[in-house]
């Protein structure tokens, strides 16, 4: 279990054989992605110069 303070991430182990294996590669991949997802952030914060509401990011999600 890995968490914030306002999230958690829980990963179930199958119980079947092979599980542990199948769960070891996920959590593998699931720790790349998280770096590349955390880089992808800090250049999104770096590059942006004022905060635009939310109705600005995504226009489509209006009502």
């Amino acid at each position: 279990m890995a968490g914030g303070d306002e999230t958690a991430i829980v990963i179930q182990v199958p119980a079947r054989i092979g599980g542990l294996m199948d769960t070891a590669r996920f959590a593998r991949s699931l720790s790349a992605a998280a770096g590349e997802f955390g880089e992808w952030c800090e250049t999104q914060n770096r590059t942006r110069t004022y905060s635009s509401p939310l109705g600005d990011q995504w226009p489509e999600e209006r009502d």
